[in-house]
């Protein structure tokens, strides 16, 4: 037992940083090409997600980022530089689980062996609701839009990802869930939110910030 401890943790080492696991990197920021009909004139991207600050995945500035990409390739018109609103992204609940850590004691007995064969150490499965605000550039609310997004990651060599970097693609398989979710509500109302953007005229002052 003394000799299969250490082997066992040298195994769990390598699992966890081994170099065959998949990279998280083209995973993190996929917008599919399903762009609005009647797309909307220019917004302002504003993202309030408090609910990352104590947590092992995505960063804020990933949100910020992939929120961008979605409004920016699928919502609005690019030919025009006025700003006549906001999209205002809110994550309202978040929530990550680990399964499958129950194998590890089995993992360990092995010394590792069916991980090192590519079987799964353990799973994160992250599930969240998003929340998008239309808000025109007087500040009024004009559309709200909620969309639920699940995701499963493997934590495994070959075909899975490290235990470091899992937690932050759960989050971000999670959140393109829920844009795509949102995506077609905004397809409904599109008419509507362009009639109302438009009336109430461009940001004053480009960049301006959106108050609470």
């Amino acid at each position: 037992m003394a000799r299969t401890l250490p082997v066992s943790i040298l195994g769990l080492f390598l699992l966890l940083t081994f170099p065959a696991c998949k990279s998280i990197e083209p995973h993190l920021f996929k917008v599919p090409a399903a762009g609005l009909r009647s797309r909307l004139p220019g917004l302002q991207v504003t993202v309030e997600a408090p609910l990352l600050a104590d947590r092992d995945g995505a960063l804020p500035e990933d949100v910020q980022k992939q929120f961008q990409m979605e409004i920016i390739r699928n919502v609005t018109l690019q030919t025009d530089t006025s700003l006549y609103g906001y999209a205002r992204l809110t994550l309202k609940d978040a929530q990550t689980s680990r399964t499958g850590r129950g194998f590890q004691a089995l993992q360990l007995m092995t010394l590792m062996t069916p991980s090192i064969l590519g079987v799964p150490l353990e799973y994160y499965h992250t599930s969240l609701r998003a929340e998008v605000e239309i808000i025109d550039s007087q500040g009024q609310l004009v559309g709200v839009y909620s969309g639920l997004g699940e995701s499963t990651v493997p934590v495994a060599m070959y075909y899975g990802y490290s235990q470091q970097k899992a937690p932050r693609l759960a989050d971000m398989l999670a959140l393109q869930m829920a844009l795509d979710n949102i995506r077609p509500l905004l397809v409904a109302d599109a008419p509507y939110l362009n009639e109302r953007l438009v009336a109430g005229g461009p940001i004053a002052e480009l960049g301006a910030e959106l108050g609470n």
